[in-house]
């Protein structure tokens, strides 16, 4: 993901606009551990229906860092645990 791109997501993130967000994030061939890293820390949590749409890309990602792991695991049984309406 180029730093343009990065920069462009993190806007989206920190203006609140979630689903353009995640359809902006989707839209990358690759993601790469640094964008995974700004994505998961900028995302709001409350908001993680709005992954559905990258579920299986994003419970998928392996990330060292603790911070970011934990959010991915919280990430991933949300939206392994509840139904989707």
């Amino acid at each position: 993901m180029k730093w343009e791109d990065k920069i462009e997501m993190v806007k989206l993130l920190n203006s609140g606009k979630y689903k353009e967000a995640v359809d902006f994030f989707s839209k990358e061939e690759e993601w790469d551990d640094q964008a995974v890293d700004m994505f998961v820390t900028g995302f709001n949590l409350v908001k993680w229906e709005l992954l559905r749409p990258i579920k299986e890309r994003i419970t998928s990602v392996k990330c060292n860092d603790f911070r970011v792991a934990v959010r991915l695991a919280y990430i991933d049984t949300m939206l392994n645990t509840k139904p989707e309406e």
